[in-house]
């Protein structure tokens, strides 16, 4: 209940009246938010097929949230990097680990979810951690921020011993009938969920940390 009324305070806050306009806002990420709202209900097995309809599975089977956010005034792109950068150093504890690539007009970042999926027994366990990915692109008029998950991690560990399997979200449950339903819907679930509240994150912290450059003076001509 807590993590849907989160998330209801965030998308109250992305539609803010227009006296609050944003400069970094995106339509699509407030629909995603309600798509999210709407599967709240119901076993981790309906809620994780409920939001595999939303279609957040790229090309290569990744779980992806990507959006285009189209700027009204020019975008000082150094100024947006920094940023950038800024936020990511408060977002990851091991930043030069975090950081994978970075050119003047774009950034990538990778980071592990752990324990994103869980099932304890007698004589099993099985953990899944989630590997994550999150990409700003910017142009002088839009910028692209790109969140995904790029594949599931599973651990299993019995009295016999422990393995560790790298899957694809779309070859396993919900996309997928496969073993451990239950974990892989757990999985499935909270990587969506720290997909979004991670935009949310990035654009809190743009909105409150990108300051717009002053305006140019009009030059006196009255000599």
């Amino acid at each position: 209940m807590k993590k849907l009324l989160f998330l209801i305070l965030i998308s109250m806050s992305c539609v803010s009246s227009k006296a609050q306009e944003k400069l970094f806002d995106c339509p699509e990420y407030t629909k995603d938010i309600q798509d999210w709202n709407s599967a709240s209900k119901g076993s981790n097995k309906s809620r994780a097929e409920k939001i595999m309809k939303f279609g957040h599975l790229n090309d290569d089977g990744e779980i992806e949230y990507k959006y285009v956010v189209h700027l009204k005034d020019s975008l000082n792109i150094p100024q947006f990097m920094e940023t950038v950068t800024k936020w990511a150093k408060v977002k990851y504890s091991n930043y030069d680990k975090a950081l994978q690539n970075q050119t003047e007009n774009s950034v990538e970042y990778s980071a592990m979810l752990l324990n994103v999926g869980q099932a304890m027994g007698a004589f099993k366990a099985t953990i899944i951690n989630a590997s994550s990915f999150t990409k700003f692109e910017a142009k002088p008029d839009r910028v692209r921020i790109t969140v995904k998950v790029k594949h599931y991690s599973l651990a299993q560990g019995s009295v016999s011993g422990a393995k560790a399997i790298l899957t694809l979200p779309k070859d396993v449950f919900p996309y997928q009938d496969s073993k451990d339903k239950n974990v892989y819907a757990m999985a499935f679930i909270n990587c969506h969920y720290n997909l979004i509240v991670n935009l949310a994150s990035i654009f809190d912290y743009l909105n409150k940390n990108y300051a717009k450059l002053p305006e140019k003076k009009k030059e006196d001509d009255n000599w």
